[in-house]
């Protein structure tokens, strides 16, 4: 009996099947998703800015005849003189220079990598706004769609990846556009995302997620005054959505409380630079005054399309031809089409809502197709965005609003991957994740390269003349003449003064628009340029001895295609100079 026992335990004991470690090609196999997508992430980062990764410190992305070297320099002053109010006379010497850095969120970018190189700074502030505009897009994807139930049959579609999400929202034309640009303000519009997407939460939830919620608030006016304007245009949608069924669930009093608990810290935080920006801005500059009127008022400025979008450039990739590139409204024709799926797919109504209230606003004061401009009894028709500024004067000075199809972009992008996940989740399942990468690589083909905005994204030569390392003594410097007459055929030359002092550091006499320079400084200047076209060496050498009593120590000259000012009519005035590199001559002032 006990043989029989045990041998009934012994062919039991034979027949269990071995147990077999997890091998190692298993363990890393749950690897192979956020890798894969990590990956996803990095090549739309590389293709979108490219061919930034391959000039990281060499070339300054952006358009050279728009605003991409002023915006750079104001980032330097910033980190070094800021970081709100800048007083420095390292610009229009001796007199000084005064700014209200309307971005200094950007600083977190530019300030440690801007240690390397200020052009690296720059251009990190690019990459960094374009990754945050990601993650806030996953976030509102997450935070602002509504749950669904078990038994519901959405269930059946699997949640659309997050690296798909942030891919879209990376390669919106919107965004790149206002890369292209240089204007960094533009760049921050992700946290007025991030803001509203931790706004539901904070409420529903709170706890952390208040302070969470409030810290964005205030990032959001940190990032400038548009990313604070937008993000508080498109909080009473949220609003009206969440509050009723967390009143209902908290009540009216704790749900009151939580959003005061959000609202008052993000103002406290958002503060000090809405007094800078209101209060201490040089008069003149664009946002101190309202736009509006003046633009209702002249035909020839609503040519411009300064205050809005074009309808068709909104929808298809097209843009007026005569509209210089300062801005990018397409939102990728494909991607609008999936979005359409997606939300009629998820029911995801507070996003879509949310993105319908970003683009109407996007479109501007007054409507536009196709170029065309209508008209009723020859008045321009106003959209929602011209009532507003009418009723609410400030709102004026935010003249581009062709900046909140950004928003709408980041917006758009979750759902545009939620019909992408709908379309696929039809075919066999190990069919699906190919297609899927296949439909996100369609949606990037059209954003990237369909799209009106140029590809490859156009550079700027960031290297500074050799003349400036060259010079052997302290002192400020003017350049004579101030910049290059534009040359046919070539871009119109920048105010690259402003680039090279972000490397050499020195006090000069140049400065950005809007603010006038010096009468004396602007004439002596002129003396020199003038003595030199004309041959009376005694002008020049008054104003040269003018010029050091200013405190400035050097003249230099740059022999360049478009300088009026040939370097033999300067030497014929001035003498040999003192130093001479390459194309670059310096006379010392004593």
């Amino acid at each position: 009996m006990l043989q029989t026992v045990t041998s009934t335990k012994t062919s039991a004991k034979k027949r269990q099947p071995p147990t077999s470690r997890p091998t190692t090609p298993g363990r890393w196999r749950v690897l192979i998703g956020p890798v894969a997508g990590g990956l996803a992430l990095l090549l739309t980062l590389l293709l979108t800015t490219w061919p930034l990764a391959a000039h990281p410190t060499g070339r300054l992305l952006g358009d050279p005849e728009i605003e991409v070297i002023e915006h750079l320099w104001t980032l330097w002053l910033g980190a070094h003189h800021g970081p709100l109010i800048i007083d420095t006379n390292l610009a229009n010497f001796p007199a000084g220079y005064h700014w209200v850095l309307a971005d200094p969120l950007n600083l977190a970018w530019f300030v440690p990598f801007g240690l390397i190189s200020p052009v690296l700074g720059m251009n990190a502030v690019a990459v960094c706004n374009l990754l945050m505009a990601g993650l806030a897009a996953g976030l509102a994807g997450r935070l602002l769609r509504p749950s669904i139930p078990q038994n519901d049959p959405r269930l059946r579609v699997p949640p659309p990846p997050s690296w798909a999400v942030a891919c879209v929202a990376m390669a919106a034309p919107t965004l790149a556009g206002n890369l292209v640009t240089g204007m960094t303000e533009a760049a921050t519009l992700w946290a007025a995302v991030l803001a509203l997407a931790l706004l539901r939460p904070a409420l529903e939830q709170g706890g952390p997620m208040l302070m969470l919620a409030a810290l964005a608030g205030g990032a959001a006016a940190w990032g400038g005054p548009y990313t604070a304007v937008y993000a508080a245009l498109l909080a009473p949608i949220l609003l009206v959505a969440v509050l009723p069924a967390t009143v209902r669930r908290v009540g009216a009093r704790t749900a009151a409380l939580r959003l005061v608990q959000v609202v008052l810290p993000a103002a406290l935080i958002g503060a000090p630079v809405v007094w800078a920006i209101t209060t201490q801005r040089p008069e003149g500059l664009p946002g101190t005054t309202s736009m509006l009127e003046q633009v209702l008022s002249s035909p020839q400025l609503q040519q411009t399309r300064y205050l809005g979008a074009d309808l068709v450039s909104v929808l298809l990739p097209w843009l007026d031809p005569k509209i210089k590139l300062f801005q990018a409204p397409y939102l990728g024709s494909l991607a609008i089409v999936l979005a359409l799926v997606g939300l009629a797919r998820r029911r995801a109504w507070l996003l879509g809502a949310m993105l319908l209230w970003a683009v109407i606003l996007g479109l501007g004061v007054y409507v536009q197709i196709g170029g065309f401009i209508p008209r009723f009894e020859g008045r321009i028709l106003l959209l929602p965005a011209g009532l507003l500024s009418l009723v609410i004067e400030p709102l004026g000075h935010a003249a581009r609003w062709h900046r909140m199809l950004g928003v709408g972009s980041m917006l758009l992008a979750p759902l545009a991957v939620d019909g992408a996940v709908a379309l696929v989740a039809r075919l066999p399942r190990k069919a699906r994740r190919p297609a899927l990468v296949a439909v996100i690589a369609a949606v990037l083909v059209d954003m990237i390269w369909i799209s009106p905005v140029p590809w490859p994204r156009p550079t700027l030569d960031a290297s500074t003349p050799p003349i400036y390392a060259a010079l052997d003594q302290p002192g400020a410097v003017i350049a004579i003449p101030k910049q290059p007459r534009p040359v046919p055929g070539l871009p119109r030359s920048p105010n690259r003064q402003l680039l090279w002092q972000t490397d050499h550091g020195r006090p000069m006499a140049e400065k950005p628009m809007f603010q006038k320079t010096e009468p004396r400084l602007h004439a002596l200047r002129d003396a020199i340029r003038v003595g030199a076209l004309r041959g009376n060496q005694q002008k020049a050498q008054r104003a040269r001895h003018g010029l050091a009593e200013l405190g400035y120590a050097w003249i230099v000259h740059h022999d360049e295609p478009g300088n009026p000012v040939r370097a033999d009519q300067l030497k014929a005035v001035l003498g040999q100079p003192d130093i001479q590199v390459d194309n670059g001559m310096a006379w010392r002032t004593r």
